[in-house]
């Protein structure tokens, strides 16, 4: 379902619904220190240097 459609849902019921919105807490080891990077992004990365080392090796044969 989508936001929208839950929120209509809620809307349109005739009992008293209450809706808790519940955070997860991370734990301490799987906490990061800074931004990440995705694994989407960095194999592209990867492959952009080794593209960029491969011509920049060709040209010097």
């Amino acid at each position: 379902m989508t936001h929208l459609e839950v929120v209509e849902v809620f809307r349109n019921s005739g009992d008293e619904v209450v809706l808790q919105v519940v955070k997860k807490i991370r734990d301490k080891n799987n906490q990061s220190n800074g931004p990440t990077i995705s694994p989407l992004v960095l194999t592209a990365l990867v492959v952009v240097v080794a593209i960029f080392g491969y011509v920049k090796y060709r040209h010097r044969s």
